[in-house]
């Protein structure tokens, strides 16, 4: 399983378990489909923020990066790429894999 799979699976079952969506596909568009709406995005941003320890900066605060489970992803696996560098927690180079928190 890559990390941005592995980094998939977390982001739905955070939605799951701890917001109540239940997705069918990674690629589903969660606001068209009124899975999420504004207060289900504010949830969703204090549950990533707990859940993967970082920030995440109003200007990157982009509706179509919560569009899907993939784009959330993706979105969630740059800011821990970004704070790991920054607080110097990882190392990152081509042959090595970010480590992402465990589930709780």
């Amino acid at each position: 399983m890559t990390e941005e799979t592995a980094l998939e699976r977390e982001i739905g079952s955070l939605l799951f378990h701890n917001l109540n969506v239940d997705v069918s596909s990674i690629d589903e568009d969660l606001i068209e489909s009124g899975l999420l709406d504004s207060l289900k995005i504010v949830e969703l941003l204090m549950e990533l923020e707990h859940r993967f320890a970082f920030r995440i900066p109003f200007e990157d605060l982009d509706i179509e990066s919560f569009r899907s489970v993939a784009s959330i992803a993706r979105l969630a696996g740059s800011l821990c790429a970004t704070t790991a560098l920054i607080e110097g927690t990882t190392a990152v180079s081509e042959n090595q894999a970010i480590r992402f928190p465990a589930a709780d």
